[in-house]
This record gives structure tokens, C-alpha cells and sequence, in this order.
């Protein structure tokens, strides 16, 4: 197995490619005690990024507004999702310890940690989960379809499973338990008598600035080379993504942020960062959002080379607001930049040395930046 899947713990609790403005642990006053359709509505006035459409006030019910936004980033929590968003800003979540993306009869399962349900249910990475709880997956978006796996801690999950080769689904029932996933894992190899700290940052939750910090202070001590791997990282906290470019660089443009009620703000490296590293990014079609931005923070202020396939291209950013029945709006409230104005929606940000992952014994962009680093 590639290095790069042995390593993906990446979680599919997430509710989507993220940018968030704060943190959801941030006190705030109570919801008002009105309609669902008025909080989502009045949270839309003073919030949304863009002007709303009139066809948003003609709307009767809370999904048909927010499909008339045409933004698939906003979006409503219902409570189970909000509760899910909390843990997986904090790192941790109620499932059962896969990684899951879409596929078109279901859920395709790409990782299953050990020691954890999926994996002990004999679940392995080309499984397609097809049906939950005797719901078929095939018509249902993925966000609906992540939803269905979270639940409270000890209830219970039927899952109807295809395997390629096999003709029949495999039944299987598993147990939902709290999973606490790593955010930030390191590991040094050696390439040519170099030694280099790679550093898998697979989420930016609330502690992950910290522990890139660390690996890095410890890869500076040793005089080693620095490899950040943003490759299926979907986002997380914006506090995180400024905090993580400012561990490797002193001066600079991290991010620029502008909406319809928010002014443009530009969050800057604050020369709090460790020291110079020979450095490289790792990216590739699901890096997004706050990935996106310290992949290109790190490209412009730090001289980072960045390594791989073209990136998602996300380039808004999310708050989440609470209702009063429990449930949360997540809404778009700004759009932002890249240091020099570069835009990142719609388009990704390009490597400056692509290299496709192919399925071997080895990890080809792992090792095209190794190789990259010696030669610098």
C-alpha cells in the first residue's frame, strides 16, 4: 500500500470543505426563540457574503432558501450534525473509523483504522458501503450519506457492503464508538543522507497549529528538512491555517479575507516562526479550503515547493451560527485570497512540480519531493 493511504486517517465526519472564522467553542449569546425558516433568514441578512437573491424571501421552507443561494457551502446542521462539527473541531468524533468518499453506488471506503469498528468488522479500503440502516446510499447526496453514520456512542449500524469480486453485499453490523483521530502525524525518513521530517496534517482542529509547531522546532534542532502533507486535508478553523503558515513563515500575506459584511482583512506571519527549513507541500485534487490557503501561504512567504496534483479550488469561507432548536447554520461569509490577490475558487492552485499518485509499493510524490529537497 502506498505510504500516502497508510496514513490517510482523515475522517469523513467532516461537513464539508472548510474555512470556518472561529471557533465553535467561542461563547454566544442564546438563539431568539422564533421560526427556524426566520433565525436561517435573519442569520442570511447579516452574514452571507453576497447579496441574497429575491427568490431567497419567496421561499417557505428552510432547504428550498438555501437552495436558492446555489451555495453548496452553506447549508443547515441538523443537531446531530452540529454536535458531529463540535467534535471534529476539537479531533474527535462517533463513528466507527473510516474514510469514506463518494462513489456512485454509495460510499467508497478509501481507509479503516485499526482497532476500530469498521476495521474489526473485517471492512478494508475498495469496500462500497451501499445501504445504512436499510437506506440505499446511491440517490442520496454525500454530506446525507455521512450523516447516517454518525450517532450516539454504543448504538448500533447495519451496513450492506459490496466487495469487488463478490457477487452478494456482505451484512454487517457494527457498534458506534468515540474516535479520537490524530490531526498531526510526523515521521523522519532519510533520502541520500538527508534526514527529513514529514508531517501529515490531515485537519486543522483546534490543536493542530501546536503540534506542527513542535515537529517543526524539532526538525529545526536537528537541522532537517520539512515535508507538510496537505494531500486530502479539507480544511478546518482559519485561526489553525494562519497559526500553522506562521510556524514556517516570518513576514507575509497568510490570507485575505472580504465579504459583503465583512472588510477586507489580511492575516499576516507574525515572525513567531521557527526558523528558516528546506520545505515542501504536498497537495493534490482534496486539498481545499484552509489546505489551500497555507499551501499557498507557505508557496509565496516561505518558499515552499509544492508538490503533486492541482488543488480543489475552495476559496470561501464558513461560520457556523447556532439555532434555537439545537441545529446550526453553516454560511458563507467571506471570500478569500492568496498572498498577491490569487484567487483560489474555482481554480486550485497548481504544483510546481506535478507528479501523479499511482498505486504501488511506493509513494511516487512523496519520494519526487524527497528527491526535490536534496537538489535544492
Amino acid at each position: 500500500m502506498p505510504a500516502v493511504a497508510a496514513v490517510a486517517l482523515i475522517a469523513s465526519f467532516a461537513v464539508g470543505f472548510e474555512l470556518q472564522t472561529q471557533s465553535l467553542t467561542e461563547p454566544k449569546p442564546p438563539p431568539r426563540p422564533t421560526s427556524l425558516r426566520t433565525q436561517v433568514l435573519d442569520d442570511l441578512e447579516a452574514y452571507y457574503y453576497r447579496a441574497l437573491p429575491r427568490g431567497v424571501y419567496r421561499t417557505r421552507s428552510v432547504s428550498a432558501m438555501l437552495r436558492r443561494l446555489g451555495d453548496p457551502y452553506t447549508r443547515y446542521l441538523p443537531p446531530t450534525a452540529y454536535r458531529q462539527l463540535k467534535s471534529a473541531e476539537s479531533g474527535t468524533y462517533r463513528g466507527v473509523g473510516l474514510t469514506l468518499h463518494r462513489a456512485e453506488q454509495g460510499l467508497l471506503v478509501t481507509a479503516s483504522l485499526p482497532g476500530l469498528p469498521g476495521r474489526a468488522a473485517g471492512i478494508r479500503p475498495g469496500d462500497v458501503i451501499t445501504t445504512i440502516d436499510g437506506t440505499s446510499l446511491a440517490s442520496l447526496s454525500y454530506q446525507r450519506a455521512l450523516d447516517l453514520i454518525g450517532g450516539r456512542v454504543g448504538t448500533r449500524l447495519h451496513l450492506e457492503v459490496m466487495r469487488t469480486g463478490q457477487l452478494d453485499p456482505m451484512s454487517l453490523t457494527l457498534v458506534r464508538k468515540p474516535i479520537e483521530l490524530p490531526s498531526v502525524i510526523t515521521r523522519v525518513v532519510h533520502a541520500g543522507g538527508m534526514r527529513v521530517c514529514v508531517i501529515r496534517l490531515v485537519s486543522f482542529p483546534a490543536t493542530a497549529a501546536a503540534r506542527v509547531r513542535e515537529a517543526a522546532a524539532r526538525a529545526r534542532r536537528r537541522h532537517e528538512g520539512v515535508i507538510l502533507d496537505l494531500r486530502g486535508n479539507p480544511g478546518g478553523l482559519l485561526s489553525q491555517a494562519v497559526a500553522v503558515v506562521r510556524v514556517f513563515a516570518s513576514k507575509g500575506v497568510v490570507v485575505t479575507t472580504s465579504g459583503r459584511h465583512e472588510p477586507p482583512r489580511d492575516f499576516v506571519a507574525d515572525g513567531t516562526d521557527v526558523g528558516p527549513l528546506p520545505m515542501a507541500v504536498l497537495i493534490n485534487g482534496g486539498t481545499a479550503s484552509a489546505a489551500e490557503a497555507v499551501a499557498g501561504a507557505l508557496h509565496a512567504d516561505a518558499g515552499a515547493l509544492l508538490v503533486g496534483r492541482r488543488t480543489y479550488g475552495k476559496g470561501t469561507v464558513q461560520a457556523v451560527e447556532p439555532l434555537a432548536n439545537g441545529g446550526a447554520l453553516k454560511l458563507t461569509v467571506a471570500g478569500f485570497q492568496l498572498p498577491g490577490g490569487i484567487a483560489v475558487e474555482g481554480r486550485g492552485i497548481a504544483p510546481d512540480l506535478p507528479v501523479s499518485a499511482k498505486a504501488g509499493p511506493t509513494d511516487r510524490v512523496l519520494e519526487a519531493a524527497l528527491h526535490a529537497l536534496r537538489t535544492l
